[in-house]
């Protein structure tokens, strides 16, 4: 009987363990683009979001295609930044892909005002058909 109670409190002792460590890293979770879109040619799609005083990871997956290079360029940019982005200055970056087909994105970024940028100004006579999936996460 004793051997029971004792096989019964060790258990109990270790799922309440297993509980509270899962509550205490639980993530936030909140979707920035989770859809398939097209970006004109010469022009560019973007998500603004905004990241809380903890900082948060974003992660995600692009891919796209469609002209002869199958190719889009994705960019992470603070608000200021992407305002001279949109006016054609030089700007600093939390994330550049360059040209490419497929992504995973995986950064942290600290608290502020951010833009997820799809470009394909590059392009002067292809859309890009676009699939993203990314989020923010934080703890």
């Amino acid at each position: 009987m004793r051997r029971r109670l004792w096989i019964s409190y060790l258990t109990l002792i270790f799922v309440t363990g297993v509980h509270l460590s899962a509550v205490a890293n639980t993530l936030g979770r909140d979707v920035i683009v989770n859809t398939a879109f097209t970006v004109k040619a010469g022009d560019a799609k973007y998500w603004n979001f905004r990241v809380g005083s903890d900082g948060a990871n974003i992660v995600g997956r692009f891919r796209a295609e469609g002209g002869s290079g199958n190719d889009i360029k994705c960019l992470i940019l603070d608000a200021d930044s992407f305002e001279n982005w949109r006016n054609g200055h030089t700007v600093r970056t939390y994330y550049n892909s360059e040209k490419i087909t497929v992504a995973n994105i995986n950064i942290r970024l600290p608290e502020g005002d951010y833009v997820l940028v799809f470009d394909n100004t590059f392009s002067s006579v292809s859309n890009k058909a676009v699939t993203a999936n990314v989020e923010m996460r934080w703890t």
